[in-house]
């Protein structure tokens, strides 16, 4: 059942990818597109002016790095090479399984549903009638059939006005005293299939209900349109994409499917382990962690060192030894290598390594490492890992300054960094009652000694400090001590009785006089060293990004607002 709600003003929509040009890097003009395949068109679109110029500066540095890496062949290097083949493996193991698992469990009428749905995004409001029985964590009091007449009477009489205190009088959505029934942006995929098949065939301004869901009835207001964050995807991203969005969302489902894809590919493969010289090895690597001889986290070296020559198993026609899993697994970072807890972790360790190595040749045959998303990934990794390379060669080229601007540096700060100011050694008599501290301080004027006075009766006394405190500043305790600090105090000098914020009261005694003085240069030369050095990169890498607009004629379009 549909209702139409009658709009003044149609809005038009428009599913072309955005051609405002942005700025330019030689020959290639880059888009909002382009800013949408980085940081993602929801975060884009609502970022203002000002974040936008600065993701597009942002933008612009990295591929500045990333062109001078490559004419700087840092690209080139081995530890490169390995990092990227690394993440190829991980990301084509990925993309195999992603895209295989939804082959399998894929649903075709929701495919091609998404084939159309996936450009557009809806803002949508809701109301819903749950029914005891439905998947709503609380009863509702109401029956299936009395959930759907009364969704079919709302919706008869609502409008879009009253939608709000509708939707606040009857929806059992738990959020709606929050959202008062506004769902937001919906995307294709991002809801329950039932109600988006539902909702995305309407236009703006429908109303649609009733929309049956497991957790009952819904009546649905389309309010508005707009360009999805796949919309400008081309063809083939945008098949892909509907193919993972038309796959079941049951993670229990897909793991089984996951582990039935795997039974297929390692029985297709006739595997056979030799279960005897897994047992010799096993057997082996207990008796090195029981005494302790190697680090059992560390599963290459337990490995290595508990090598048996020999043939692991048989997959595919081809013999596999100790020494082909152990190079498997050296591709691991050692953080992320699996652990032996028993013999059955040991097989499923070998069976793991044998189906990503599978995968990862399947994903080559099939042309996975050439679907555009995969290859967008890469590049984005890639492209990370050269701009750290880059800006760490530029910093580590910049040497260390020479004595003279150190000596310099420290002349021209030594006054406000590099000088101790005046501090005190105190002796500090503390009692409760202001009364006692008074008698007490004649007692030192009359002449008892004032350790003698702090030892029998100060309260904060122990016989580890003795009394003392410090060396402290002038602004210690807020600066209540302050008329110390004046004119040249000496050792002796006595303060007058000092309330404290506890209610107690305090007369403070000079035992040291530390005078300010400067810090010399040799124990600071590292430290002032160490801070023009970072100055002088930093200088390093704004040169090296003010060249990179030189060097590869950046242009950047000033008129987007």
């Amino acid at each position: 059942m549909i209702k139409f709600l009658l709009i003044s003003v149609i809005s038009l929509f428009t599913f072309a990818v955005s051609n405002t040009p942005l700025f330019s890097i030689g020959d290639s003009t880059y888009y909002e597109s382009d800013m949408f395949d980085f940081y993602g068109m929801s975060s884009w679109n609502r970022s203002s002016v000002e974040q936008r110029n600065k993701m597009i500066n942002d933008f612009i540095v990295r591929e500045g790095a990333f062109w001078s890496s490559k004419a700087d062949r840092l690209d080139m290097t081995a530890s490169f090479k390995e990092k990227s083949y690394n993440k190829k493996r991980q990301l084509l193991v990925n993309f195999l399984y992603q895209y295989e698992i939804s082959k399998m469990v894929m649903d075709s009428s929701r495919f091609e549903l998404g084939k159309v749905n996936l450009k557009k995004d809806l803002l949508v409001h809701h109301i819903l009638f749950g029914y005891d029985g439905s998947a709503l964590r609380a009863p509702v009091g109401r029956s299936k059939e009395e959930a759907y007449f009364l969704c079919s009477s709302v919706l008869d009489t609502i409008t879009f006005q009253d939608f709000q205190s509708v939707a606040k009088a009857y929806s059992n959505d738990g959020s709606v005293n929050k959202n008062l029934g506004r769902l937001g942006w919906v995307s294709w995929g991002s809801t329950v299939p039932a109600f988006e098949e539902q909702i995305f065939k309407e236009s703006v301004g429908s109303f649609v209900g009733p929309i049956e869901t497991e957790f009952g009835f819904h009546i649905a207001y389309i309010e508005d349109q707009r360009n999805s964050s796949l919309s400008y995807l081309g063809e083939q991203e945008l098949l892909d994409a509907a193919l993972l969005k038309s796959a079941s969302r049951d993670m229990d489902y897909l793991k089984k499917q996951s582990a039935k894809y795997d039974s297929i590919v390692l029985t297709s493969g006739s595997l056979v382990f030799n279960d005897s010289l897994i047992n010799v090895v096993y057997n082996s690597i207990n008796k090195s962690v029981v005494d302790k001889s190697i680090n059992k986290n560390d599963i290459v070296a337990v490995l290595k060192s508990n090598h048996v020559p020999g043939v692991f198993c048989v997959f595919n026609n081809n013999s596999l030894g100790l020494d082909w899993f152990i190079n498997k697994l050296s591709f691991y970072n050692p953080s992320s290598r699996p652990n032996i807890k028993d013999i059955e972790s040991f097989y499923t360790i070998f069976k793991t390594l044998i189906l990503q190595d599978e995968a990862y040749e399947k994903g080559l045959l099939l042309g996975y490492d050439q679907k555009p998303g995969f290859k967008k990934q890469l590049m984005s990794f890639e492209k990370d890992l050269l701009y750290t390379s880059y800006f760490k060669a530029v910093v580590n080229n910049v040497s260390l300054p020479d004595s003279s601007k150190v000596r310099a540096y420290y002349s021209e700060n030594k006054d406000k960094k590099y000088k101790t100011p005046l501090s005190l050694k105190l002796e500090q008599l503390n009692v409760i009652e202001y009364g006692l501290a008074d008698s007490l301080l004649n007692l030192y004027i009359m002449g008892e000694s004032f350790s003698s006075i702090v030892e029998r009766f100060s309260i904060s006394y122990n016989s580890s400090s003795k009394g003392f405190i410090g060396p402290v500043e002038s602004n210690y305790k807020r600066g209540v001590l302050k008329n110390l600090f004046i004119n040249n105090p000496k050792e002796g000098t006595v303060s007058d009785i000092i309330a404290n914020p506890d209610s107690s009261f305090s007369i403070y005694k000079v035992s040291n006089v530390f005078p300010e003085q400067y810090i010399p240069l040799e124990k600071t030369y590292s430290r002032i060293s160490s801070i023009l050095h970072r100055n002088l990169q930093e200088e390093a890498k704004e040169k090296a990004i003010q060249n990179f607009y030189t060097n590869f004629n950046i242009i950047k379009n000033d008129s987007i607002n």
